[in-house]
């Protein structure tokens, strides 16, 4: 049965609002949408009292901070600002004994991230790391005295795993090696130190070193020997270390809660459950005795709050059916829990749920730049078929309207990725500007297990690109929609798949929008950050073995195809997918008088992360498109 649900596109960075179907096209104002914003990143205080969180309210995300709990009359208090930088921050970390937060930040978006610390009150900001050369990601370690992090410092392709004594700042190396060593955690006791290592975004293996034992370059003990691909997240250590909880999708379609006796050599994974639902996130309290789950049902999230010691689930949460939840927080004692939720109709707002009292308040108002939420539609989850007779779940946006409408289509990035029920603010303003939206979740797609995700790996890449298709001849059937005026759009991976549209279907779209995506596969996996090229591999192919593949599918060599009219954005700073991969594009089209606009921005990276860059961007996009479709 199809639902109401309204979506967040992965690439869109602001947040926006449909007018009443009453108010002219010509009069809907772009700017005053993306000085709306939500906020994200809950990092709840070990006592439970505050939290901090970002948003970008300032121009750029940065720290605030609230009480963790409603006011008096059931409204949330006016947030305090930490951090004042122009560059954004993801989210950060409380020590354990909640005397400062950890968090990291790059400059003007080249990932080198560096490690900064502040306290609650916003004073004592001070900086850990200074190689801006590398990337550096960390946590505390579970006794609050030094700060545990993988850093590539040593050589940009590898990423090695250190301790930061956090009074003496002293670093030691606790293991090194010439693999993409992702730091887990630090048991409480000290002596175990957890790491996994990726061979792909769909598939990973977990280790554990034994720091009273091992040397750093000794080899580490593997804890997750599989056969096929297998994912491994959400790790928690009991409080006696003895215990990993985590959850993967080894054996299996979907991801489930799981753990594993790591001290025991000879002992295997042991599934706590099974259910055909992926795990979206797993937390344990600090004692141990209370555990959250969120998990993805039909793309929306569900809530449940176990007592570890029976496994029974006990209250939880008052939410909505339909929603996203993420960024779960839990204090010490488990009596307090902080997420962030955005709903069908809600901009995302970060709640809190006290167990002893019994109740759910949202601590966080969105900022809705004076438009009326009463406004905000709701996409409908729709399935097309594709050419094998697969069927392509999707949402889809209409707007009320007599007229036959043009379609944007909006591919998401990753491409492991889904869409979900997350607020879809670049698909609202579209509505409001009497556009259709679709936004398919195609092969490749998470969410759908193991074998959907998988479907589109290395030569089977171009049956994500035909499921492209086919929504376009969806489309073409719709009553509603101007089959002369279909919009291919994406970025990162979506932007590959927005120029693949337009070199290999060139009868179906109209123009094409491409927000720094892949447009030459072998110089993509040549130029990419090189701590990435292993991983990219894995999905899209060698780019020795696999030359032949790699050039046949890439758009840079089928332009002479393009009919119709390019937008394109590129980051300068972008370690991702480089720059050269739009210039590319857009010179190669340039030489065949194919009209591009190409817009490169020297303060960003893969995104747009200041304010009056998204402005500038997203208005000139919607000038090209008014241009287009005249």
């Amino acid at each position: 049965m199809a639902r109401k649900l309204t979506l967040v596109f992965a690439v869109c960075l602001f947040a926006c609002s449909r007018l009443s179907a009453q108010t002219p096209v010509d009069t809907v104002s772009l700017e005053p949408y993306l000085s709306m914003h939500g906020v994200g990143a809950p990092a709840l205080s070990p006592d439970g009292k505050w939290v901090v969180f970002t948003t970008s309210t300032s121009g750029t995300a940065q720290l605030w901070k609230v009480p963790a709990r409603a006011t008096p009359d059931g409204d949330a208090y006016w947030p305090d600002q930490l951090t004042f930088f122009g560059d954004p921050i993801g989210g950060s970390e409380w020590s354990p004994d909640g005397q400062c937060l950890l968090f990291r930040k790059d400059v003007n978006g080249d990932e080198r991230q560096q490690l900064y610390i502040i306290h609650p009150n916003g004073s004592g900001l001070d900086s850990l790391t200074q190689n801006h050369k590398a990337i550096f990601a960390g946590r505390w370690s579970p006794d609050g005295r030094s700060i545990i992090y993988e850093s590539n410092e040593r050589n940009e392709a590898y990423f090695d795993i250190y301790r930061m004594d956090f009074v003496t700042r002293k670093v030691t190396l606790l293991h090194q090696s010439d693999h993409q060593n992702g730091l887990i955690n630090i048991s409480r006791d000290g002596r175990w130190l957890f790491i996994d290592r990726d061979s792909g975004n769909a598939n990973d293996y977990v280790y554990v070193v034994d720091l009273l034992h091992d040397k750093p370059t000794d080899e580490p003990r593997l804890l997750t020997p599989h056969s096929g691909d297998a994912t491994y997240n959400g790790f928690t250590i009991s409080p006696d270390s003895k215990t990993l909880y985590f959850f993967t999708n080894q054996d299996r379609e979907f991801t489930n809660r799981a753990k594993l006796d790591f001290q025991d050599p000879h002992a295997s994974v042991e599934f706590r459950e099974q259910v055909p639902h992926d795990v979206d996130q797993d937390i344990f309290s600090r004692d141990g005795n209370i555990e959250v789950v969120t998990r993805n049902i039909d793309g929306a999230s569900s809530f449940t709050v176990y007592d570890v010691r029976t496994g029974k689930p006990l209250s939880g949460p008052t939410l909505p059916p339909i929603g996203f939840v993420n960024n779960l927080q839990i204090s010490n004692d488990g009596s307090v829990i902080a997420f962030n939720y955005t709903g069908p109709t809600e901009v995302g707002a970060i709640y809190v749920f006290d167990r002893n009292r019994g109740t759910t308040e949202r601590v966080t108002k969105p900022f809705l730049a004076g438009i009326d939420p009463k406004t905000f539609v709701a996409a409908e989850l729709i399935h097309y078929p594709s050419f094998d007779g697969t069927m392509i779940p999707s949402y889809y946006f209409h707007p009320n309207t007599t007229h036959k409408a043009p379609v944007i289509v909006m591919m998401h990035g990753g491409p492991e990725d889904e869409v979900r029920p997350w607020f879809n603010s670049l698909a609202e303003y579209f509505v409001a500007r009497g556009y259709s939206v679709l936004l398919p979740n195609v092969r490749g797609s998470t969410g759908m297990g193991k074998s959907y995700a998988a479907a589109d790996n290395g030569t089977q890449r171009m049956t994500s690109v035909r499921d492209m298709e086919y929504a376009g001849y969806w489309l073409a059937k719709q009553p509603g929609i101007d089959s002369n005026k279909r919009i291919i759009f994406g970025g990162s991976y979506g932007g590959f798949m927005s120029l693949a549209a337009m070199t290999m279907q060139p009868q179906i779209w109209s123009a094409g929008i491409d927000l720094f995506g892949i447009a030459n596969f072998l110089s993509f996996l040549r130029n990419t950050g090189a701590w990435r090229a292993r991983n990219r591999m894995a999905e899209y192919g060698d780019p020795v073995k696999d030359s032949a593949f790699l050039y046949q599918i890439s758009p840079i060599n089928h332009v002479d195809n393009i009919r119709h009219p390019l937008f394109v954005y590129q980051g300068k700073n972008d370690p991702r997918v480089p720059a050269s991969e739009a210039e590319q594009i857009v010179a190669a089209a340039r030489a065949k008088n194919i009209p591009v606009e190409y817009i490169l921005l020297p303060d960003e990276g893969h995104g747009i992360s200041k304010r009056e860059n998204r402005i500038m961007v997203y208005t000139k996009m919607i000038d090209f498109l008014d241009r287009v479709l005249q």
